[in-house]
């Protein structure tokens, strides 16, 4: 007789022999019992007798709906007549490091995005290295919608699993459906292509007597999982690698993650990317680029630096402020909300090459907000003359020196106009300038010179008397 058991997200046919057969003990083997959350992390780990792989999953916020018929075996991996595999999520690692997340937070015992060592030969992946030292490393997908009805639902990955194949280190899944709080190992029944192969033995791993991959491998290998019992939540998917502290490696190579499901997927936009996991589903936008991180895509995003300013009359309207944290609590939006602009035009200062519209770029003048095309440095201080408070440099300030651009500490001023000496074309202010006066520091507008010797009578020692001797010795000290 045939009887038809209902799981949950799949529909199987199964005869009353098979049934009665379940009833029986169920095989042993190695799971984890890891269970992180918010503010408590333990790395226990024990065996567990399995009576079903649904009691292993877990709950679900509503029963999925199968989209076979009831007299339809649904494979995993394997779409049901009538539909197709759609790709749901695909990420080839080469665009950046987008909303994927390594932990811990800090220090070198951590996932990071690479460039080179990628599946292919070419092209950027995220690596796990195995240091030298017990390290518990995590690297977290983007949040991906997994619908209902569109069952199997698959996860594939290639990896390069380059660390010793002695299980001291060893990698494996995990899963959330709580928004990243909690993470559970994924069940090893799920994973039906390149299964783990053995249990971490290690006391100095912190994740000792998990299931895991144990490495060894000569190159990338394609993993794949079913994720169907998870359907209609937000997931997050997480790769986790924990090493010991014998002799490192290169580590846990991770690249072409990708989700596919079976049926049609909604893309009101038509951009390849599922309306579930599109930044701007009504707006085509393949890049999914998002520039302040908010979740909007830049192509429907209103402020796309997040500023406060919209886009429309924003001066800067797609630059970051050095500071900029839209994930950081408390967040720092400090693109440009005060739109300052000291040239009037129509850049703001954070993105305009030219804040001061002289023609001078910016990291090239000695002066950015100041317009100055000339460069005029007279200190050759790098501060241009149109901004330097003291010109001359001579310590006395541009607004109170009677000679801005020529040094003279003591400010002497004999005719004590504006100007001091130093730069005074009438020292004496007798009104003829100093290169035609015949006595530059004696008032003698008249420029009495009676002996015609050049020197005005004001200043000159023989008045009456031509020659230089006289004049020669005098001023030796001696009466001509």
């Amino acid at each position: 007789m045939l009887s038809t058991i209902a799981k949950t997200g799949r529909t199987v046919l199964a005869c009353s022999i098979v049934s009665a057969l379940a009833g029986g003990t169920a095989m042993a083997r190695t799971a984890p019992g890891f269970m992180e959350q918010a503010g408590f992390r333990t790395h226990s780990y024990k065996k567990l007798v399995a009576p079903s792989t649904e009691a292993r999953r877990l709950p679900m916020a509503a029963p999925a709906t199968s989209v076979s018929s009831p007299a339809t075996i649904t494979t995993a991996g394997v779409c049901p007549p009538g539909t197709q595999a759609n790709a749901l999520f695909t990420d080839h690692m080469d665009a950046g490091k987008g909303s994927w997340s390594a932990a811990p937070s800090k220090g070198p015992n951590k996932f990071s995005w690479t460039a080179g060592g990628a599946f292919g030969g070419s092209g950027s992946n995220w690596v796990a290295k195995d240091f030298k030292t017990g390290t518990d490393e995590r690297l977290r997908s983007p949040r991906i919608a997994l619908p209902i009805g569109e069952n199997p639902i698959t996860l594939s990955f290639q990896s390069y699993r380059n660390y010793p194949n002695n299980c001291k280190d060893g990698s494996f899944l995990d899963i959330s459906v709580d928004g990243g709080t909690t993470f559970s190992p994924i069940a090893e029944a799920d994973i039906f292509v390149d299964s783990y192969n053995g249990t971490i033995n290690a006391s100095t791993n912190p994740l000792n007597g998990a299931s895991a991959w144990c490495g060894g491998g000569s190159g990338f290998t394609q993993t794949k999982v079913d994720l169907s019992s998870y359907a209609g939540h937000n997931v997050y998917v997480r790769f986790h690698l924990g090493t010991d502290d014998l002799k490192g490696n290169d580590g846990w190579h991770i690249d072409e993650v990708k989700v596919d499901v079976c049926g049609i997927v909604p893309d009101t936009d038509l951009d390849g990317i599922p309306d579930a996991s599109d930044n701007c589903p009504l707006v085509s936008n393949v890049d999914q680029a998002d520039l302040d991180e908010d979740g909007i895509g830049d192509a429907c995003d209103p402020d796309n630096d997040n500023d406060g300013v919209p886009d429309l009359i924003d001066n800067c309207p797609t630059t970051l402020g050095p500071e900029y944290c839209y994930t950081c609590t408390p967040q720092v939006l400090d693109s440009n909300p005060d739109q300052t602009n000291s040239d009037g035009d129509s850049l703001g200062n954070v993105c305009d090459p030219d804040d001061d519209n002289d023609t001078v770029l910016d990291g090239n003048d000695n002066c950015p907000l100041d317009a100055n095309t000339t460069q005029i440095d007279t200190d050759h201080d790098g501060q241009g003359d149109a901004c330097d408070t003291d010109d001359d440099n001579d310590t006395v300030p541009d607004a109170t020196d009677n000679c801005p651009l020529v040094i003279n500490l003591d400010q002497a001023n004999l005719d004590g106009d504006a100007f001091g000496d130093a730069c005074d074309d009438d020292e004496d202010g007798d009104g003829v300038i100093n290169g035609v006066d015949n006595c530059p520091v004696a008032v003698n507008p008249l420029q009495e010179d009676s002996d015609g010797d050049g020197i005005g009578n004001v200043c000159d020692t023989c008045p009456n008397d031509p020659s230089a001797a006289c004049d020669t010795v005098f001023r030796n000290g001696f009466e001509p």
